[in-house]
């Protein structure tokens, strides 16, 4: 059986498919990631494009697959100011998960390699951007996840 694997150059909305035996790779890996639009507190993106809104079911992209998502990296275009803490949470089904990482205060990028998150088909998903300390300004994140199916 053959799977899509999806990737988007989120600031220029190229994207590219590319078709794989599942023999030969088991896991699709997702990019995301918003496109320098100001993110506030409590905004979701979804996985796969740029869109960003304070309406999660606008963002929401069905699961095509079984599986478990794992390895959560992000990355922000800019360095956070001294007084900002950015939360990155993947949510299943309208809930957060414990796929989450936490953009620190002066501070790029964040991983968790550690947690993972079952899906079943047609389960919606996506990303919430939150921030618990500061303002956020106008800033690009950046996300991949993998997405392992169950066989």
């Amino acid at each position: 059986m053959k799977k899509l694997l999806f990737g988007c150059g989120l600031v220029l909305f190229a994207c590219s498919l590319v078709w794989a035996q599942r023999e030969r790779l088991p896991y699709s890996i997702i990019f995301s990631g918003t496109t320098g639009t100001a993110v506030t507190a409590d905004n979701f993106f979804v996985l796969g494009g740029g869109v960003v809104s304070t309406t999660e079911s606008a963002v929401e992209t069905g699961v095509p697959v079984n599986g478990i998502f794992q390895t959560l990296r992000c990355r922000l275009n800019l360095v956070n100011d001294s007084d900002e803490i950015w939360v990155i949470t993947l949510r299943v089904a309208g809930a957060s998960t414990g796929v989450t990482c936490t953009i620190a205060e002066s501070a790029q990028t964040c991983s968790n390699l550690v947690n993972t998150a079952p899906v079943e088909v047609g389960q919606r998903v996506d990303f919430n951007f939150d921030t618990t300390a500061g303002a956020a300004p106008s800033a690009s994140v950046r996300c991949s996840i993998y997405l392992k199916e169950y066989f």
